[in-house]
Formats: structure tokens, C-alpha cells, sequence
């Protein structure tokens, strides 16, 4: 396919990293960290003769663990793994205490074996638990007689670095699916050139793709303290207009939200200056006029998110350091602010020191509201009567001003969460009830290449393979991206930076960022990243992998926030889920190659409903575009 007109003088910066080639090898010297590109999980299940699974649990000793409600994905079935022992007697001394108390640190725990033909001979496998690989010998060249655990093997963290569970899942989508894939680099490049969009004043607080009424190209709002911007980007060119003057925008939002206020299908913006909360609407499409009147609102907001009441209209969340409010707008344009529910579970979590996040958590159609706080979380879960009272959960966060990213990291269909702040950064796993766990450290190079102190985040997929990735700002260095390798193992790409005109990287005051926002802004089929500098300049990056299949989904109306996810194949397997509250803007689910693809989503009140798709080996010029009816 030729690309779109204005793709003029694209020169790719690929993400280095070697092709994977199909060497089926048990062993490398492969530094923590590194990947393997050579042998990664899809060679290490095509290279097993018997890939077993199961739960490990403590035994008749201390030294004695077994398989239990075991499982042969691979391999002769008859061999019946339940029950099977793993034993620590032939570790060497001074690794058997530890190798002990790996084992009993979690309990009982997921467990996969691996073994291969090339080493039948010496009886040897490798066992991945407690997130950790361990090399184990079978007893008397007999699966059936039992294994000994003889060590560590840190080597086989090049093929895969991660969770126990999420290794057997990973297993089963490779053994399901002939065309599997594991990537071993991020694989994005930019264009050569980068639209330079202007530089903003005053402190940057946030930014957001939109679309607004009258058609023309993805707008871009930048938030600052010392006065909006608002650029629109002319589709098939990389060119933004600055339509700041034009549309008359005159706020100042330290905090902000763009939704659809007053129910008429368009987006307005809600801004709050540090005393108030206004409204602009853009009546015609060009100029944004103020919409009734003004909130007074003290104190400090943390956040806004757009959200809706049971009975369907339009509402604000705003987050506080005490209880959220809910902000309601009435016919006549007056407000109504309503605290959340307390009590004693909000006393006891201590103060919160950033936004709420809004989002359908369990799947059950009602948004539910997740405030983490200093001693623990406090959810707020939504039902038809509205939010009921709190409850407590294990998401906690004590940096000032952190931020958070939503994703379906581990392919579930089940919103995770990203939590990252100026001390800690923590990746929060959703048990498909509204309730999390920390994974962090055994999510890949979350556990040990990333810092604290980030400026923003966003979850995306600019690689656009249906598997989110993690996007994480610094204002004093380059982007780290995090790409997902499938099931919340991640990678990061070193080779995924900003890049001036030509090949050169921005460099001194430039090299830090402020925020972000993820979109197609030149129609050409791709996600691309607009990010603003540290230096107060906004430039627009622009993704070289366009024409690729993908499908973008809003609602007809704004409610909820609904849960939204895709998925494909047989059995399914999820490319992505996402929160969206409204028509505008759509959510990008990318998709690999051409064929069939369903939507589920999670309307309030009504039984999960799907939706088929096709998706053409050749996409039409703006991908799928489709609209659900809440």
C-alpha cells in the first residue's frame, strides 16, 4: 500500500534488535535483563517434549514439594503430573536453605516445566515458580518418579522474564495459536521530521487528543497554568495550526477534563484554574464560549473525569485530598456538588495525594471510583442506585502529584493499573473482582529498569500489536517505553527516544517531558505521540507504522465509563481493553493482521454485549470506526 499523501521524506528509526532466529537452545549466557532474541518462550515450547503445569505445594516435609491439579500441555498426556514430587535433597548445601525459602515465601504457587528432547539424556528440565528458574533432574530418568531441585537458573531469564502465572498463560496462547508471537523489541520508528508546534508558557499540566464539531483534523490541548493552547493538526500532512486566538480560549486549567457536558453528542471543556470551575463549549465548531456559570471550588483538585449518574446524565468527578465530590450541572446551568460517601475505612487510609481513577474495574457496567491513598486504597463501587459505600483495597500511593495509566496488561479483560510517582512506581493487577496486587517485580524490566520520579505516563500501543505498553515521561531525561511482550512481560526499548530534525536527539533543556497524548493526528492509520518538552516547547512525533490493521471505538453518547476490550482468534485471546465515556475520542485497538475480530463490552445495567468485526487485509484510510450503543 502506498502511503497517504503528506508522508513525504518518511525515514524510519527502527527500534534496533536482532530478528529472532529459530536456534532451539536450553542454555545462554544472558545477563539479567537482557533479551534473547535468539530464544524466546515460542522456541522454548517449540523445543519441549513435555510442558507440565500446575500448582506447587508444600509437601510431607520441609524439603518436599507437589504438582498439584496438574496438567500436560504438551506432550504424553498419560503421564499424569498431578501429585508429583519436587524434592530439595539434591540441591547442594548451601543453596537448599535458600532455594527453601524461595519456595515458601508465597505459598502455594503456580508452576510450569519445561523439558526438551536435548536433554533427555541427563534428565534435566527447567521449572519456572515462585517467578524464579529453577534448573530440576528427573529422579531415575522418570517424570513419573519425581524431580530434584538443583538450582537457580538465571540464564533462562533471557527467553523470559516474569510471572509464574503468566508464563502458563503465555504457554497455552503459544500452543493455541500457530502464528504466536513473543516480540523482542518495540520495533517503532519515527519520521524524519517532527512538527514543532509552538512553545507554551507557564507550567504544563496536561494534554489531550479531540475532536470537535465541524469536522477538520485531531485537535491537540495543552493545559498550562499560564494560559490553554489549543492546535489543530490538518490530516494527510504532519502540520498543526495553533487555533488558540481563533477559538477565543482564554482559560488557564491547572486541572482539566474535555467531555460531553450538556448531552448534546459534542465535547466540552471543563477546566479548573485553582478557584474555579468553568465550562467551555464549542457551539460552532470554531470558538469556545463560556457554558452557564462558573463553580467556586477551593482547596486543591487533584483530578476531574467525566462520568455519568444511574440516570445517565452527565456528571464530573473531582478528586480531593479528603472525599471526591461529584459535580452535576443542571438544566438551567447551575451546579450541584455532592461528597462521596466516608465514614471510618476513608479515616483510616490517611490523606490522598493524586487523582482518583474512574473506571468500570469489575466489569459489571457501573463505573466504580478507586482513590489510593497513603495507608491503602478506597474504592467506591457503582451500581444501579449509584456509588455504594466505601471499601478498602490494597492500591496504595504516598508521592505527591503521582500519575496513573489504565491498561489490560495481562490480556484478561480487566483494567490494570500503572502507578508512578516522584519515590515509587508500582503495577497494580486486577483480580477480575475490582481488587489488585502488586506485580512489579515480576513484570519483566518493570522489576529492574525503570526509576521513580516521572512526569507523566500513558499507556499505548504505538507498535500497534494489540498489546498494551507503557510510555513513561521524565523531566530530566529521555522516554523510557515499556513494550508488552504479551501477559505483562515487559521489555524496554532503549532505542524508542525523541528525535529532532534528522537523526539528531534532543539534547539539554529539550530532553525532558511534561506530558503526552497518544493519537492518529495525520490520519494516516498509526498512533503517534505528542509530547510536551521540558523547555515549554510542543512537537508532535510522528509514528512511521501506518496502514496497519486496527479498529477504533467510541460510544453514541457520553456514559458510564465503560469497559471496552477486543479480542481474537480461537480460543479468544484479548487485544486490548480500555475505559471510554464517550464519542469522542475514540479508542485505538491495534490488531494484528487481516480476519474477523470481536467487541465485549460491559453496558450499564444490561448483560455483556458483543459486537463482530472483519478486518480487511488492506484498511480503509482511518482504520474501522465504530460506535456502541451504551
Amino acid at each position: 500500500m502506498n502511503p497517504p499523501l503528506g508522508m513525504r521524506g518518511r525515514v524510519a528509526f527502527i527500534a534496533a534488535g536482532a530478528a529472532a532466529i529459530a536456534m532451539l537452545i536450553w542454555s545462554a549466557d544472558v545477563a539479567r535483563g537482557l533479551i534473547d532474541p535468539k530464544f524466546t518462550p515460542v522456541h522454548l515450547v517449540s523445543a519441549s517434549t513435555l510442558i507440565a503445569a500446575g500448582n506447587l505445594e508444600s509437601g510431607e516435609s520441609a524439603d518436599l514439594w507437589r504438582l498439584r491439579q496438574g496438567e500436560v500441555l504438551k506432550g504424553d498426556k498419560a503421564q499424569a503430573p498431578d501429585g508429583i514430587a519436587f524434592s530439595l535433597a539434591g540441591a547442594a548445601a548451601q543453596d537448599r536453605e535458600s532455594l527453601g525459602t524461595l519456595l515458601a515465601e508465597k505459598g502455594d504457587k503456580p508452576a510450569i516445566l519445561f523439558r526438551s528432547r536435548r536433554n533427555d539424556e541427563k534428565g534435566l528440565a527447567y521449572l519456572h515458580v515462585a517467578d524464579q528458574w529453577l534448573e530440576v533432574q528427573a529422579a531415575r530418568q522418570s517424570f513419573r518418579a519425581g524431580w530434584n531441585i538443583l538450582r537457580t537458573a538465571p540464564q533462562m531469564t533471557g527467553a523470559y522474564a516474569g510471572s509464574s502465572d503468566m508464563l502458563v498463560r503465555m504457554t497455552r496462547y503459544i500452543l493455541a495459536d500457530p502464528a504466536a508471537t513473543v516480540p523482542v523489541a518495540a520495533r517503532i520508528g519515527w519520521m524524519q521530521e517532527r512538527a514543532r508546534l509552538g512553545k507554551v508558557d507557564g507550567p504544563v499540566s496536561g494534554m489531550q487528543a479531540l475532536v470537535l464539531r465541524g469536522g477538520g483534523g485531531t485537535c491537540l490541548f495543552v493545559a498550562s497554568g499560564g494560559g490553554d493552547r489549543l492546535f489543530q493538526a490538518k490530516r494527510n500532512d504532519e502540520v498543526f495550526e495553533d487555533v488558540t486566538s481563533r477559538a477565543i480560549l482564554n482559560t488557564r486549567s491547572r486541572r482539566f477534563i474535555w467531555m460531553d457536558l450538556d448531552g448534546d453528542g459534542q465535547t466540552e471543556l471543563v477546566s479548573w484554574d485553582g478557584k474555579a470551575i468553568t465550562v467551555r463549549h464549542a457551539a460552532d465548531g470554531a470558538t469556545l464560549k463560556p457554558l452557564g456559570e462558573d463553580l467556586e471550588l477551593g482547596g486543591e483538585v487533584l483530578g476531574l473525569a467525566a462520568c455519568s449518574m444511574p440516570d445517565g446524565s452527565p456528571a464530573v468527578l473531582a478528586s480531593a485530598a479528603g472525599l471526591p465530590m461529584l459535580l452535576r450541572r443542571s438544566a438551567d446551568g447551575k451546579w450541584r456538588k455532592q461528597d462521596l460517601p466516608g465514614g471510618e475505612t476513608t479515616a483510616s487510609a490517611g490523606r490522598a495525594r493524586m487523582a482518583c481513577i474512574v473506571a468500570d474495574l469489575d466489569n459489571d457496567g457501573w463505573w466504580d471510583v478507586l482513590q489510593p491513598r497513603e495507608a491503602g486504597g478506597i474504592l467506591w463501587r457503582g451500581g444501579r442506585t449509584g456509588l455504594a459505600a466505601p471499601g478498602r483495597c490494597d492500591v496504595t500511593n504516598a508521592d505527591e502529584g503521582a500519575h496513573f495509566a489504565l491498561g489490560d496488561f495481562d490480556q484478561d479483560g480487566y483494567l490494570d493499573i500503572f502507578i508512578g510517582g516522584a519515590q515509587k512506581i508500582e503495577l497494580w493487577e486486577n483480580d477480575r473482582k475490582g481488587n489488585f496486587r502488586p506485580v512489579a517485580r515480576a513484570s519483566g524490566s518493570l522489576a529492574y529498569k525503570i526509576r521513580p520520579g516521572i512526569s507523566g505516563c500513558a499507556a499505548a500501543d504505538l507498535n500497534h500489536d494489540g498489546r498494551p505498553d507503557l510510555c513513561l515521561l521524565y523531566p530530566d531525561a529521555e522516554i523510557a517505553y515499556h513494550f508488552n511482550r504479551g501477559f505483562r512481560c515487559f521489555g524496554e526499548e532503549g532505542d524508542v527516544v525523541l528525535a529532532g530534525p534528522g537523526p539528531a536527539l534532543l539534547t539539554g533543556g529539550a530532553a525532558g517531558q511534561l506530558a503526552c497524548a497518544v493519537a492518529d493526528y495525520n490520519g494516516d492509520g498509526s498512533l503517534d505521540l505528542a509530547v510536551a518538552l521540558a523547555d515549554g516547547e510542543v512537537s508532535c512525533f510522528y509514528n512511521d507504522a501506518y496502514s496497519r490493521p486496527f479498529v477504533s471505538v467510541g460510544l453514541k453518547k457520553t456514559i458510564g465509563p465503560v469497559t471496552v476490550s477486543v479480542w481474537r482468534g480461537r480460543p479468544a485471546w484479548c487485544m486490548g481493553t480500555m475505559a471510554i465515556s464517550g464519542p469522542q475520542p475514540k479508542a485505538f485497538f491495534g490488531l494484528r493482521g487481516s480476519g474477523p475480530a470481536t467487541i465485549r463490552w460491559n453496558p450499564p445495567g444490561r448483560p455483556q454485549e458483543t459486537r463482530q468485526v472483519e478486518v480487511p487485509e488492506s484498511p480503509p484510510e482511518g482504520g474501522i470506526e465504530v460506535l456502541l450503543e451504551p
